[in-house]
Parts: structure tokens; C-alpha cells; sequence
């Protein structure tokens, strides 16, 4: 109910931006020379600023697998709070099994105090060969929105599959319980092609 809400807020606009800014201790250490509160100050004054300009603004914290959960947590509710209606987790190294994606999409869920505002998205890298089944995993978790690239194709071992992803949500609609609308028999030639 509250995807279809949000869904129809955003289905209708056409201009879109993504933000992202690096969150875990080392990005902040050693990528941005920040403290947690120059982060959030940082969030807070780009989706406000973007949201001038764009009618959609989605927020993913770079490298939120390494990031202290609270924190986290902390720069979602920001982001929701100065207009993002989309926010993202994001797996940027790679190193999530699935059980642990579920706890992140759920600790997400359970202690971003303005989630319902906003839709949940995934992002995965296929380091430990888990993109797919992580993908799985957060949908199944409550997420929304799952990015990824064609035939998995990415840095270093690639991202998620969204072919793999989109055939297993079809195959198990009883187990994950979303609608898929994209051509399935169209998957092997757009693969080909790419």
C-alpha cells in the first residue's frame, strides 16, 4: 500500500535526480575528510537544493554495508525529511550474504521514522557472487526498488543481474509477492543485444 502510494506520486514525472554521497567511516575518513555532521549537513542542503530543479529525487548513501546502522538510519530520515522520495542501500563493495541484507532492509524499515514517505531501494555489487540472491533477499526484506544492470555487466565483478532478477521474481510470485511488468521473453534477446 505505501509503494502504491509513493508510486503514484512519481510515476507521473519526468525529471529525476540521484544523490549520493559516501556515509561508511572510511569514505568519511578518508574520501571526504567529513565528520558525521558535515554528511548530513551535506544531504540535507543537495536534496533540498535538487529538489528545486527536479520533481523526483532519489538519495543513496555510498556504501552503506559498512556504515554504523544508526548513522544510517540517521541519513535516510534527513534525506526523506528535505524531499527525497526514493532511498537507497547500497552493497558498494560487495560483501553482503543475504541473511544480511535482510537485516539491513529491515533495521532500515523498522528505524527510519519517515520511511513511509519514501520508496526502499537495493543496490548490490557480485564480489561474493550473491548480487542476485542479496537482491532477492531485500525484496523479500520490504524493498521496492532494486537496481542493477543487464547481464550483471559492472566494476569488478559486476552488479546485480536484473534478467536473473526479474525471471526469479517471476517464477516465484507465491514465494515474493510482487508483480513484475517487464516482457520476460524479451530478457534473452535484450542480454544478446547487450
Amino acid at each position: 500500500e505505501k509503494s502504491a502510494e509513493v508510486m503514484a506520486r512519481v510515476s507521473p514525472f519526468r525529471k529525476a535526480s540521484g544523490l549520493f554521497i559516501g556515509v561508511s567511516p572510511i569514505h568519511r575518513q578518508q574520501k571526504h575528510n567529513m565528520t558525521k555532521a558535515q554528511v548530513i549537513d551535506t544531504i540535507v542542503k543537495s536534496v533540498e537544493r535538487a529538489s528545486k530543479y527536479f520533481e523526483v529525487i532519489s538519495f543513496g548513501p555510498e556504501d552503506a554495508s559498512r556504515t554504523e546502522p544508526e548513522f544510517l538510519a540517521q541519513c535516510f530520515k534527513e534525506a526523506i525529511g528535505a524531499g527525497a522520495m526514493s532511498i537507497g542501500f547500497a552493497d558498494t563493495v560487495g560483501i553482503l550474504t543475504p541473511d544480511k541484507v535482510s537485516y539491513y532492509i529491515k533495521y532500515i524499515l523498522d528505524n527510519v521514522p519517515n520511511i513511509d514517505d519514501a520508496m526502499v531501494g537495493a543496490h548490490f555489487h557480485n564480489d561474493l557472487g550473491c548480487a542476485t540472491a542479496n537482491s532477492l533477499a531485500a525484496v523479500k526484506a520490504g524493498a521496492n526498488v532494486i537496481q542493477g544492470t543487464i547481464n550483471g555487466i559492472g566494476e569488478r565483478a559486476g552488479n546485480a543481474a536484473i534478467e536473473e532478477i526479474v525471471v526469479a521474481l517471476s517464477l516465484h510470485k507465491d514465494e515474493f509477492k510482487k508483480n513484475v511488468s517487464v516482457n520476460v521473453r524479451s530478457l534473452h534477446a535484450l542480454s544478446r543485444l547487450v
